[in-house]
């Protein structure tokens, strides 16, 4: 299985391509040196690497550059819940708004590249202009959207539909950071993973991404997926 290597940040986020993406867009465009001047550490980091742990009360906060990553709440019993998958563009915790410590753990899924911010300056500065209130809202609102569609796949959809809208949520999200090309996108998503998303076993994960597959809606391999007939992946995904 080909690692993805992570590609690193810009010097001046005035070249960033997917700063347009970030939270801060509104003020990347209008003035990117006050972004680049807030930035604190441009870091890469491996895959697998803990980025923030359960119970931190983080100091800084970022934004993820290039690679992927995601976050999860660790049960009792030693299960995982994964919450959500990050891409580049996406800021990794917006729950830090609030004092006290996070409820997640985020890790990276692939080789990240990070740009990292002091955690109380830079929710001063998003609040401090309605265009960056309206950003930082959207942000939220879309985590929100998002758990409440994952919250009725799990509690009412089967198998096939859960899968089958996980897969056209994930190309919606990359092909509006321009990852995708004729359908087809990295997804370095291990099937433990997506299983522990969807509250499924691995077994079944992989038997349902076979039938999608064998019904002519995807085609995938090598840490990679191709939509070739969104018409049917809708269908499977009851969004009819």
């Amino acid at each position: 299985m080909r690692p993805m290597v992570a590609a690193a940040a810009p010097v001046s986020c005035e070249y960033c391509p997917v700063g347009q993406h970030a939270v801060y867009a509104p003020a990347l465009a209008a003035t990117p040196d006050a972004i680049t001047t807030r930035r604190h550490v441009q870091t890469v980091l491996a895959a697998r690497r803990t980025i923030f742990s359960e119970g931190e009360i983080p100091k800084r906060v970022y934004t993820l550059f290039s690679g992927w990553a995601y976050r999860y709440r660790t049960l009792s019993d030693g299960g995982r819940q994964i919450l959500s998958f990050f891409v580049p563009g996406d800021f990794l915790t917006l729950q830090s708004m609030k004092p006290g410590p996070l409820p997640y753990t985020v890790k990276a899924l692939t080789e990240v590249a990070l740009c990292g911010f002091e955690r109380e300056t830079f929710f001063a500065f998003l609040l401090r202009s309605d265009e960056l209130r309206e950003s930082l809202c959207r942000d939220v609102l879309a985590q929100y959207d998002e758990a409440e569609r994952t919250l009725v796949d799990i509690g009412r959809r089967p198998a096939l539909a859960r899968v089958a809208r996980f897969l056209l949520s994930m190309e919606e999200r990359l092909r509006a950071r321009g990852l995708v090309q004729d359908g087809g996108f990295e997804l370095p998503i291990p099937q433990g993973l997506i299983a522990d998303a969807l509250g499924l076993t691995t077994v079944h994960v992989n038997r349902t991404l076979a039938s999608i597959r064998d019904s002519g809606a995807i085609e995938f391999g090598r840490n990679r997926m191709r939509i070739r007939d969104f018409d049917e992946l809708r269908d499977l995904a009851e969004c009819r």
